[in-house]
């Protein structure tokens, strides 16, 4: 007495999708001649069925989630990521030239701040005390003055 019942010949695989957002579960599925709530998706991937913000057709952000289901949270240039510099030295600048947009700073790309031109030793950055040591320390790139340093 069933009329176009699961498993008819020439039903569709329709995956569970209790959110909505036209991804569903994979390995949940039903072979229904028409979806019929929450078996509603004809694509599978969504690796968390209980957020529709989350699918593999979603711009990853940076939120502390996997939206976009490539198994990786917050990716490198991941929406609303930051400029952080590599900083070899641990001194709060790194070089200009290496950089990532994280979400959050990861040793070696820790510093907010660029500009080091010497990313080997701490004592010398931007606006770092100049010293008598014949090193540009405050990467100003002008000379120390000897009366600086007599």
């Amino acid at each position: 007495g069933l009329v176009d019942e699961a498993d008819a010949i020439g039903c569709t695989i329709y995956y569970l999708d209790t959110d909505a957002d036209s991804f569903g579960v994979m390995g949940t599925t039903q072979c229904l001649c028409a979806p019929v709530y929450p078996y509603t998706a004809t694509k599978a991937g969504d690796c968390n069925d209980s957020d529709p913000g989350v699918n593999p057709d979603m711009v990853e952000v940076c939120n502390g989630k996997d939206d976009n289901c490539n198994n990786i949270i917050d990716e490198e240039d991941a929406t609303g990521c930051k400029t952080y510099y590599k900083d070899n030295d641990d001194d709060s600048y790194g070089l200009t030239a290496d950089s990532k947009c994280l979400c959050l700073p990861s040793n070696p790309y820790d510093a907010a701040n660029d500009g080091d031109c010497n990313d080997a030793v701490n004592t010398t950055y931007p606006g770092a005390p100049e010293l008598c040591d014949n090193v540009d320390n405050d990467c100003d790139n002008l000379p120390i003055s000897f009366w600086a340093c007599a």
